[in-house]
């Protein structure tokens, strides 16, 4: 595998669940001269620095990232993530001052460096924040594995065999949940500007894990600025395999019924599909069919107020249709 044909495949294989008890950590009275930092890179995992002898064309990066999700009374760390790259490999870690860790490696760029990234985020809006650990290559092809907490124990709350490559997350229905939407994990873009040969796959949370929603082909963000309203213009292509109907889905707002557009006019190909008429303040989600050619022009015109926004997905129903009943 080269950094132009980069495919990741996670194996997520659970090597280490044991204690990781740090005897400096508050036990002996050091742990308030003990920082966040100083305790990630303490337990960097031996078997990353014994592995990066496997591949000696590539040199050992030692790198880390971490995100404190809790303290003690007195501000120091009591449990954190901790992420780390050998430049080949990687392992994500739970430390805690009295727990265990799961350690979980995979084969991540064989092209050297992978720089990992530690994100807090409440993707199911409970209040609670998810994991995020990112490993991104020198390329910028980015890697996500997801994890939810449950006590000193994270649990990888991807589908099996799972990989986000690139992957935003977007509440798609304004039903408060982030929706995980990447490029079909199987035929990922070798560069990050490279066009799609695929659609998009959008992920959906049931039950607490990340489960296949739809593939869709295109999605964009539109923000109201302040001043005039201005025509912002995407281009798009449909795909090899697209056939239609197509549909147009735009949710207006936030989660909370904020940042709504009162006034908008979208046109497609030169014709308008959607009029100012058609929004207001309670108005939330629209669905229309349109009509798509090869190549597309989206233009889309915010008025109102300051900072409204509007997300366009474009979906092909008959791919919905093929990948949620497969023959």
């Amino acid at each position: 595998m080269s950094a132009k044909t980069i495919r990741v495949w996670l194996t997520l294989i659970v090597l280490l669940v044991g204690t990781a008890i740090f005897s400096w950590y508050r036990a002996n009275g050091q742990g308030g001269s003990q920082s966040a930092e100083q305790i990630v890179d303490l337990v960097y995992p031996q078997a990353l620095i014994d592995k990066a002898a496997d591949h000696p064309t590539i040199p050992f990066t030692r790198q880390s990232a971490f995100a404190v999700l809790d303290r003690h009374a007195d501000g120091t760390p009591k449990t954190i993530v901790a992420a780390y790259s050998n430049g080949v490999e990687g392992a994500v870690l739970l430390l805690s001052h009295a727990s265990g860790a799961v350690t979980k490696t995979f084969d991540s760029f064989d092209a050297g460096d992978s720089r990992p990234n530690v994100r807090l985020l409440d993707l199911d809006n409970d209040g609670t924040a998810e994991v995020l650990v990112d490993f991104i290559s020198f390329t910028g092809i980015q890697t996500t594995l997801v994890f939810r907490r449950e006590g000193l124990i994270l649990v990888d709350i991807l589908p099996d065999q799972a990989t986000l490559t690139n992957a935003s997350f977007i509440d798609l229905n304004l039903d408060g949940k982030l929706e995980a939407i990447i490029v079909d994990e199987a035929n990922p873009p070798a560069e990050p500007d490279e066009p799609r040969s695929a659609a998009y796959t959008v992920f959906r949370l049931e039950g607490g894990r990340f489960v296949f929603e739809k593939p869709i082909l295109e999605y964009f963000a539109f923000f109201r600025k302040q001043g005039a309203p201005v025509t912002s213009t995407e281009e798009f292509q449909i795909l090899p395999d697209s056939t239609g109907p197509y549909k147009l889905r735009i949710a207006n707002g936030d989660t909370q019924g904020q940042n709504r557009v009162s006034s908008a006019q979208i046109v497609l190909n030169g014709t308008e599909v959607l009029s100012p008429n058609n929004f207001s303040q309670q108005v939330d989600m629209l669905e229309i069919p349109v009509q798509l050619t090869a190549n597309n022009i989206l233009q889309v015109t915010l008025a109102g107020i300051p900072l409204g926004h509007v997300r366009i997905v474009i979906e092909d129903a008959a791919a919905v249709e093929r990948a949620r009943n497969p023959q």
